[in-house]
């Protein structure tokens, strides 16, 4: 599986207040559970991608009037975290 911050043509941005990247501070926060869409203490390839989609671009335009969106390759079904 392949995660990254943003397409060729976007810029990847700083989340200034958080001191991480756009895309590493949502990344991080999905991965502590709140990726997990469905609820059952596991997040997946494609629950990751969508909540990374629903997140940094919107953050991106709103700090920094840009466009990034992230992209994911991967097994949408495979488990990248269990939950505890």
């Amino acid at each position: 599986m392949l995660f990254t911050s943003s397409l060729v043509n976007h810029v990847s941005t700083w989340y200034p207040e958080k001191e991480h990247s756009m895309f590493t501070y949502w990344f991080l926060k999905g991965l502590q559970g709140n990726a997990d869409g469905n609820g059952d203490k596991k997040i997946t390839v494609a629950e990751m991608a969508n909540y990374l989609k629903d997140n940094v671009p919107y953050e991106a335009r709103k700090q920094h009037g840009v466009e990034q969106t992230p992209q994911t390759d991967g097994n949408p079904s495979d488990v990248l975290v269990v939950l505890k």
